[in-house]
């Protein structure tokens, strides 16, 4: 689940499914979906998403692609790839606390 906020960063405008064909919907619609699934409402679902979250989503389901399909080497390549984002997302947020 995509979130987005305006250039002010105050509250998210919009959300966007990428797995249903990119819909476009608000929080009221995102509480029914939630509950629809049986998902515990969590306040990060509504909040912002950065683009490291949007890369490991798609590396998530690359994997699952690739698993699927049997191509070992593209998903041994992928979890370096998820590894290295991790750990650079972890040292970013390090240097910037200090």
């Amino acid at each position: 689940m995509a979130r987005y906020a305006g250039q002010d960063q105050t509250g998210v405008l919009f959300y966007i499914n990428p797995y249903n064909n990119g819909a476009i919907f608000g929080k009221e619609e995102l509480s029914k979906m939630l509950k629809k699934n049986k998902m515990e409402s969590r306040e990060a679902y509504f909040q912002p998403a950065d683009n490291v979250h949007f890369i490991n989503q798609v590396f998530s389901s690359l994997l699952l692609t690739f698993q699927n399909l049997g191509y070992t080497d593209k998903v041994v390549r992928i979890e370096e790839l998820q590894r290295f984002i991790t750990s650079e997302q972890t040292n970013l947020q390090k240097r910037n606390k200090k």
